[in-house]
C-alpha cells in the first residue's frame, strides 16, 4: 500500500509540473500495484490513477491510448457503488464521448455521452450532475459537427432545463452559460435572429446576469456584447442595443458564499 500511495503521489507531482510523460509511467506503475492487489479501500485511487493517465495520453495526443485507458477503467470500476470511484466512471465515460469526437468518431462519441447521462443523470451528488451537464453540453457540439443543429438546440435546451436551478455549483452554471451561447450561436447559423437575440439572451440575463463570478460574467460580457452589436442591426432595437452594451458595464453584486463543484475531467 505504501508503494502504490508513493506512486501516486509521484504521478500527481509530475502531473503539476506538467511533466506528462513521467506521469503517465508512475501512474501506470500506481495502477500495476493495484492490479496485483486489488484492495478494495484503493479501488478511488487506482482509478484516479486510471483517469489521469487517460487525460494525461490525450493531452499528449496520443488519443488512441487514452480512450484504451478509460476503456479499461470502466471495465473494472464500473460497477463499483462508491461514489469516490464513480464519479471517475463517469468523467471516463464522457472523456472518452470527447476523444472519440476529437477523431470523427461521432456515432460513437453520442453514445458515450447518452451513458454518461443514462447512468447518472438522475443523481443528486454535485460531481455527478456536472459530469452529466458537460455530457449534454459536448453533445451538442457533436450534434453541431453532424450538421444536425435542430437536435443539438433540443439538446442544449435539455441540458439548461435539467440544470438551470443549479445554483451552488459553479461548474454547472458555467456550462448552462455556455449551452445558452452555443444554442445562439446555431440559430444564428440558422439565421433564427430574433429568436436568437431576444429569447435565447433574455434567458440568459434573467438566470445568470447577475452572477458574481469573474468566468460566469466573462461568458456574459461575451454574449452581451455580440447580443448588442446584433442588436443594433436589427430594426425598431437601438434602445435594447444601449441597454445591452451599458450593461456591460454594471458591476457585480458581492459574492455570496457559494461554492462551486470542479470536474476533474477537462
Amino acid at each position: 500500500m505504501e508503494q502504490f500511495a508513493q506512486l501516486l503521489a509521484d504521478a500527481n507531482d509530475a502531473y503539476d509540473r506538467d511533466d506528462y510523460e513521467q506521469a503517465i509511467v508512475l501512474f501506470d506503475g500506481a495502477v500495476a500495484v493495484f492490479e496485483a492487489n486489488p484492495r478494495p479501500e484503493l479501488r478511488a485511487e487506482a482509478a484516479e490513477a486510471l483517469f489521469y493517465c487517460g487525460l494525461v495520453q490525450g493531452r499528449l495526443g496520443l488519443t488512441d491510448e487514452a480512450i484504451v485507458a478509460y476503456d479499461y477503467l470502466i471495465s473494472l470500476f464500473g460497477l463499483c457503488p462508491e461514489l469516490a470511484v464513480l464519479e471517475f466512471v463517469a468523467g471516463a465515460i464522457g472523456n472518452k464521448g470527447a476523444f472519440l469526437s476529437r477523431k470523427g468518431r461521432f456515432a460513437e462519441a453520442l453514445t458515450a455521452y447518452d451513458e454518461v447521462v443514462n447512468r447518472f443523470g438522475e443523481s443528486t451528488e454535485p460531481d455527478l450532475r456536472g459530469q452529466v451537464a458537460r455530457a449534454l453540453l459536448n453533445k451538442g457540439f457533436t450534434l453541431r459537427e453532424l450538421g444536425k443543429p435542430t437536435d443539438a438546440i433540443a439538446d442544449y435546451d435539455e441540458m439548461v432545463a435539467r440544470f438551470d436551478q443549479d445554483e451552488e455549483a459553479l461548474a454547472i452554471r458555467e456550462v448552462v452559460a455556455t449551452a445558452l451561447v452555443n444554442k445562439a450561436d446555431v440559430l444564428g447559423e440558422l439565421e433564427r435572429h430574433e429568436e436568437k437575440e431576444f429569447t435565447v439572451y433574455d434567458e440568459l440575463l434573467a438566470l445568470l446576469f447577475d452572477d458574481p463570478e469573474p468566468s460566469i460574467r466573462l461568458i456574459i460580457a461575451r454574449a452581451l456584447l455580440n447580443h448588442g452589436i446584433a442588436l443594433g442591426s436589427l430594426g425598431g432595437a437601438r434602445h435594447r442595443s444601449t441597454f445591452v452594451i451599458t450593461s456591460l458595464l454594471r458591476p457585480a453584486r458581492t459574492p455570496n458564499h457559494r461554492s462551486g463543484n470542479g470536474w476533474r475531467t477537462h
